[in-house]
């Protein structure tokens, strides 16, 4: 892992060019305690890849990103999670192609934003060539910019896909957007 920090006016510090790639991260179920630890949260990173990871039975979250730019999620699989399977959130840039997500109690591919983003968040939104089984599909809130194309969901349990792009009311509403919005669903 080779990584650079950089603070910045407001104080927080961001990195740089993260690579978690080829390896496992295994939960139990067996735990009594209630499940808080993620097996992936990232904050603040310019340049993060998660490339052929493999999460069972987290108890939250399989794979998550917060506030980065330029993420790329390529071939993972995310097996038996409590909740979303991968969940990128106030970030730029993300691309999410080629992963099986299975057996999730939330959604299987999450890419959220609030409305106190800059403009820069949410713009270039992929998802492209995914399977998702057994949980609740692909939802995207508030992007810019979106690309959704060539994705197979089977046996969902509420949404398909479900996207919400909302003209901003002064709400602190997740998912709320501006008009300029451009949203491209393909085969």
């Amino acid at each position: 892992m080779l990584f650079r920090s950089i603070s910045s006016s407001d104080g927080i510090t961001r990195c740089s060019d993260i690579l978690l790639a080829d390896f496992t991260v295994a939960g139990g179920w067996a735990t009594s305690r209630e499940g808080t630890a993620y097996p992936f949260v990232l904050s603040f990173i310019d340049g993060l890849q998660f490339d052929h990871l493999c999460v069972e039975y987290s108890r939250v979250m399989g794979i998550v990103a917060r506030n980065c730019t330029d993420v790329l999620v390529s071939n993972c699989i995310v097996r038996y999670g409590a909740r979303d399977g991968i969940n990128v959130a106030q970030c730029a840039s993300v691309t999410v192609e080629g992963c099986l997500i299975e057996h999730c109690d939330d959604d299987g591919i999450a890419v959220h934003s609030d409305i106190f983003d800059p403009w820069g968040a949410r713009k270039n939104i992929v998802v492209a060539n995914n399977r998702l089984f057994d949980c609740q599909g692909i939802k995207v809130l508030a992007p810019r910019g979106a690309t959704i194309v060539g994705n197979v969901v089977d046996c969902c349990r509420s949404q398909g896909i479900s996207l919400a792009c909302q003209v901003a009311n002064n709400s602190e509403q997740e998912g709320v957007t501006s008009a300029s919005t451009t949203i491209e669903i393909g085969r």
